[in-house]
């Protein structure tokens, strides 16, 4: 006999034929479910099934809910026939738990005609069953839902945090994404103050401008209750309720609101609210929402906060940079037009100098050697002694002169080839009379096999100042019975010549600022010895303006030993 879901013959059965009926009605039903049919359908389904039993006058199922103070109430989703009323008894009553995760939560209550046969009864069980699946399936596929909607809450608002949008526009938005996810008439999103004192409305969604203040008082206010307690903090009636502080909104016809505080790390940073124009209850999955809604705009409040300081220290900086700027330009031009002047009366000075100083060491020369008489010995000690101080000045001039034109970039190195060979035996005969004169030893001259041939690629004034330098500071440093020698030898693409001598030598201290100009030795000894400290900082800059390096090596008490990279012309 074919049967469909939803009737049974209206017929005496033979019990072989209504166990194959309800056989049939039971996989109709299951595909029913498996299907994904609404719970609702299910549950008339059912209830038109059981009623359509030959042993069944009525039927209805009713489920339970649990309100927040604990209370159970119960609502009939389906009936069929001669349906029972909840509290019914009697022998014709029958009551079949419906459960969901090992908890009852409902029943469905059959009134019967006579004591019903073993497959009627079994098919019944299993519409109970079929009904507890459906509920379950109905509940997982409303968990989903909530786990989705709280997913794309925080995925809105990770966009936010993420779009690095200011502090006023992020919480603009927070408004709107509240009012549109939670389905408020308004919403506001407001700031706590600097003080502590008020909270400043800084997004607002569905409230009239004029009619919104730009900030509300924390003391004996509804804001001030949810951020001290924390959470949601809900009022169902403002009319009724006292002291909320939200008058202005009550005559928006704002009925019922809810407010949530915004924080993050510890933090109270605001809170967000939800207005609506009649009496609303938020679910326990709706109040976890907006708990969860709450947190992450937190996170969007705090990281936009952040972001804001972080755009005001650079601004900050960028200011102070430019201004800094602007004065380093301004002292750099004023640095460089007394560098400038310095160096134009250093070259006037100097000229001014040497006019007088070449005649008289030109005089003193003349009167000396007895060209306009006859002088005594007493005369001829003091004309040599002018001729000798005269001279040393002259070179002070010229060294001066010297750094001058350097430092003002005016002292441009000529290059040409020269032979190393010749240059150094130059300077050897040049100072033998100056190291004899002092009593020190100058040692034979040391040249490498392949230094012998070698020419440089040098200005030919700066080589021979340098050298003469070198020369005249070892001999003048070093004791009556000390040695000085020089030497040379090729290293790669450059000749290193030297100058070593058995002299004081250098402390480590001093060795810092060597090559700094008007710096001379600390010890008894330097002191003693005529000079201005220009000499070794001009030879400096002399052989790095023809593309050389100096450098020492020295221990005070046991000598020095100088040394110059020069570059070799190509062969």
């Amino acid at each position: 006999m074919e049967t469909s879901i939803d009737t049974l013959p209206d017929l005496d059965l033979s019990p072989d034929t209504l166990a194959q009926a309800l056989r049939s009605l039971t996989v109709n039903l299951r595909s029913l479910i498996e299907q994904g049919a609404d719970a609702h359908k299910v549950y008339e389904q059912v209830a038109s099934l059981i009623s359509s039993l030959p042993d069944i006058k009525g039927v209805a199922t009713y489920l339970s809910d649990e309100s927040r103070d604990g209370s159970i109430s119960w609502r009939c989703e389906a009936q069929g026939g001669d349906a029972p009323d909840l509290n019914a008894s009697g022998d014709t009553i029958r009551q079949w738990p419906i459960t969901c995760d090992a908890q009852a939560i409902g029943r469905l209550i059959t009134e019967t005609r006579r004591p019903l046969s073993m497959d009627t009864e079994e098919f019944v069980r299993e519409c109970v069953h079929y009904l507890s699946v459906a509920i379950e399936r109905e509940r997982l596929s409303s968990r989903i839902r909530h786990f989705n909607d709280r997913l794309e809450v925080l995925n809105e608002i990770n966009q936010l945090i993420a779009s690095k949008v200011g502090l006023q526009k992020t919480l603009k938005n927070l408004a709107r994404e509240a009012a549109f996810r939670f389905s408020a008439d308004c919403t506001l999103a407001c700031m706590l103050s600097d003080e502590g004192t008020t909270l400043d409305i800084h997004g607002s969604y569905g409230c009239a401008p004029d009619a919104t203040p730009a900030s509300v008082a924390l003391q004996d206010s509804l804001f001030g209750r949810a951020l001290r307690l924390g959470g949601i903090f809900s009022v169902p009636e403002l009319v009724i309720a006292q002291g909320h502080g939200m008058q202005w909104l009550v005559e928006m016809g704002i009925v019922s609101v809810h407010c949530c505080s915004l924080g993050a790390k510890g933090e109270i940073l605001g809170a967000i609210l939800l207005g609506f124009r009649k009496p609303v209850f938020l679910t326990d999955q709706e109040g976890a929402m907006f708990e969860e809604f709450a947190r992450a705009a937190g996170v969007a409040v705090a990281n936009a906060k952040s972001q804001e300081r972080l755009r005001s220290y650079a601004e900050q900086l960028e200011d102070l940079v430019q201004q800094r700027t602007a004065d380093l330009a301004v002292q750099t031009a004023r640095a460089e037009e007394a560098n400038k002047a310095k160096s134009r009366f250093v070259a006037n000075i100097s000229h001014e100098l040497r006019t007088p100083l070449t005649a008289i060491i030109g005089y003193s020369s003349v009167l000396a050697d007895g060209v306009f008489g006859t002088i005594n010995d007493k005369q001829k000690d003091a004309l040599t002694s002018i001729t000798r101080s005269s001279e040393h000045l002259k070179e002070l001039i010229d060294d001066v002169l010297d750094i001058s034109r350097i430092e003002s970039g005016k002292e441009d190195a000529k290059p040409s080839k020269i032979e190393l060979a010749g240059l150094l035996q130059q300077i050897q005969k040049l100072m033998m009379q100056t190291a004899l004169g002092k009593g020190v030893k100058l040692l034979p001259l040391e040249i490498s096999e392949d230094a012998k041939t070698a020419q440089l690629w040098v200005d030919t004034r700066h080589i021979r100042q340098v050298l003469i330098n070198l020369m005249s500071n070892a001999v003048k440093y070093t004791e009556p019975g000390g040695t000085v020698q020089l030497h040379a030898s090729v290293v790669g693409d450059k000749a290193q010549i030297g100058v070593k001598d058995s002299g004081v030598g250098i402390s480590a201290q001093q060795m810092e600022k060597l090559f700094e100009r008007f710096n001379r030795g600390d010890d008894s000894y330097s002191r003693s010895q005529t000079g201005t400290g220009i000499g070794l900082s001009l030879t400096k800059r002399l052989i790095e303006i023809n593309g050389g390096k100096i450098g020492v090596e020295s221990e005070h008490g046991k000598g020095s030993h100088f040394w110059a990279l020069i570059p070799l012309a190509d062969v």
